[in-house]
């Protein structure tokens, strides 16, 4: 039987869903605080050169500013000579008041280290671009339980660790390990929600854990406000991975995954620990006979692979993103991803110029992403992912240009950053929907964090876009509004996977690029029609001479377009 039927036979809503959405959820709800605690980590607050002379008043040796307050980098070469200024040579003197003790006021990073904080948040992010890079193909490779396991434990010990950091060197150094082992704990429950849910519920189910990524962003500005040590903050912050560690011992192992690397034996006896676990009624004896007979393998309980009717189905790897048909599917979700990281923390990470309290403005940002994460597990049911993203965007694009017009700081370039927020965050769940769905199962994970990597170089572009702007006012928002525009209209290149059943094979990735495009050359489709749409003649005719060359080759390779969504009708 077909795995989508195996799942519904062993309950496709039970306790497996259940611990594989929770472990989704708990990673989902750590990674807010891995992409966005440096926002008050390493915030900047008001400080000035310290008087060489204890007691002496601080205008003698400090100069002036025009707007009255005292200079941030320079001090007199000697005291009351109001002329001759050279750098502050006896530290600084920091209001923490506002944001208490940070990596800023410990490390003295300021004045010709003041690139230095919106550095330690792009070295961050370049962790969990290369993390995305790593842990893709090793749960791919070696499989997605043990990655979440070893990438759990390594990731709370490197956390807590951060914590004693003596310099900054061991601060952004630590902190880009942990990042890179956060993906190897988010990744593989992400892939597994998917694929252990069938059609009907990956639109929903599958997207709640992102609304947890904004109760995380919630979280966060109540844990700096009164937690105003660094060490201690990061040290709080930690606390739902240990938590989470609490899962280990009941997360299972994906299923579809160990059919795809062909284990059969063990995928047989997951999908029977599943049935028994989730209490299911009426569980056949075997689940995947017929699917062991079509493939031609058997596999023996210490899992060496016999071979009865047929050569060993290649496997895919690393380099078949690179190829046709992923390798335009890669560039553009490339592209989606890159647009969509930069332009989301281009928002979030701007926090400190709008107006009011920065922890009240996080907040109420924050707050405009709960509904963002929320209306599309109802949308994307009905209006599939591509048009709503392209619409996202041209409104994001809209609202940017915007900002670049209005005065930093001022009420109306506050707004515009709480919607801009709302419909860039909104994006997310239908590229996940579109990432999860658009790779084969084999190549699930690698694909997945091939398309995040690009995601996490437009992360490292945002905080250096942001520190540029002062320089050259309006070149953040304008370069964003400008790659949205882009990216609004290369997403019609992509299938629309609106009740699709997930790929398991290249040959099923080309039937889809092929018949589920929006817009092609003859024209517009309906996107509700698609998921009813029947193969049309030069499919069934390249599905029927791929059977004849498999029979011919002595079964070497399986039918083209088996559990292939484009030859199912499927129902909204």
């Amino acid at each position: 039987m077909k795995f989508d039927e195996a799942l519904e036979i062993t309950n496709p809503l039970g306790r497996t869903q259940f611990v594989v959405a929770a472990s989704a959820c708990f990673a989902t709800f750590a990674s807010a605080f891995v992409n966005l605690s440096n926002v008050f980590l390493a915030e900047i607050p008001e400080f000035h050169c310290s008087s060489p002379s204890e007691g002496a008043p601080l205008n003698i040796s400090v100069p002036i500013n025009d707007d009255g307050s005292y200079s941030e980098c320079e001090q007199f070469v000697s005291e009351g000579d109001g002329d001759a200024t050279e750098k502050c040579t006896n530290g600084w003197d920091y209001d923490q008041d506002l944001y208490g003790k940070s990596i800023v006021t410990e490390f003295d990073l300021v004045c010709d280290d003041g690139a230095l904080p919106d550095l330690s948040q792009s070295i961050l992010i370049a962790g969990l671009g290369v993390g995305a890079l790593i842990a893709g193909p090793v749960a791919d490779k070696w499989g997605r339980r043990p990655t979440f396991m070893v990438s759990l434990v390594a990731f709370n010990l490197v956390g807590v660790a951060v914590s004693f950091s003596v310099n900054y060197a061991m601060f952004v150094t630590l902190r880009f390990l942990w990042a890179m082992l956060n993906q190897g704990f988010w990744l593989p429950p992400i892939a597994m929600l998917y694929e252990y849910l069938t059609p009907r519920h990956r639109s929903t189910i599958g997207n709640v854990p992102a609304i947890f990524f904004s109760i995380g962003v919630l979280t966060l500005p109540f844990i700096a406000f009164f937690i105003r040590d660094w060490r201690s903050y990061n040290a709080v912050i930690m606390i739902p991975t240990v938590v989470m560690m609490l899962l280990i011992w009941v997360f299972p192992e994906s299923a579809r995954w160990l059919l795809s690397a062909h284990r059969y034996s063990r995928a047989e006896d997951c999908m029977q620990g599943v049935a028994k676990f989730n209490k299911a009624t009426s569980v056949p004896t075997k689940f995947f006979e017929e699917y062991d007979m079509n493939i031609g393998l058997e596999e023996d309980e210490e899992g060496s692979k016999s071979d009865t009717t047929a050569v060993k189905p290649s496997r895919l790897g690393f380099a078949d993103v690179w190829k046709p048909p992923l390798l335009a599917i890669t560039v553009v979700l490339g592209i989606q991803w890159f647009c969509f990281f930069l332009v989301y923390f281009g928002f979030a990470l701007s926090t400190g110029s709008l107006a009011g309290d920065p922890y009240l403005s996080f907040f109420i940002s924050g707050l405009f992403e709960v509904p963002a994460r929320i209306i599309p597990l109802w949308l994307l049911k009905r209006s599939g992912s591509i048009i709503p993203t392209s619409l996202c965007l041209t409104i994001s694009c809209g609202i940017m240009i915007a900002m670049t017009i209005l005065e930093t700081g001022s009420l109306g370039f506050t707004i515009c950053a709480f919607f801009g927020r709302f419909f860039v965050t909104f994006i997310f769940t239908p590229l996940m929907l579109l990432s999860s769905d658009l790779y084969p199962t084999p190549i699930r994970n690698i694909g997945m964090g091939v398309v995040n990597l690009f995601g996490r170089f437009g992360s490292i572009l945002a905080p250096l876009l942001l520190f540029w702007d002062n320089s050259i006012p309006g070149l953040a928002f304008s370069s964003m509004a400008a790659l949205a525009a882009l990216s609004a209209i290369l997403v019609f290149l992509l299938p629309e996977t609106l009740n699709v059943v997930h790929p398991t094979t290249i040959e099923d990735v080309k039937v889809m690029v092929h018949t589920r495009r929006l817009i092609t050359l003859n024209g517009c489709r309906n996107p509700r029609s698609l998921s009813k749409q029947q193969p049309d003649a030069s499919i069934n005719k390249a599905k029927d001479t791929s059977i004849v060359a498999a029979n011919e080759n002595g079964g070497k390779a399986a039918e083209l377009g088996r559990d292939n969504p484009v030859f199912e009708t499927t129902q909204l």
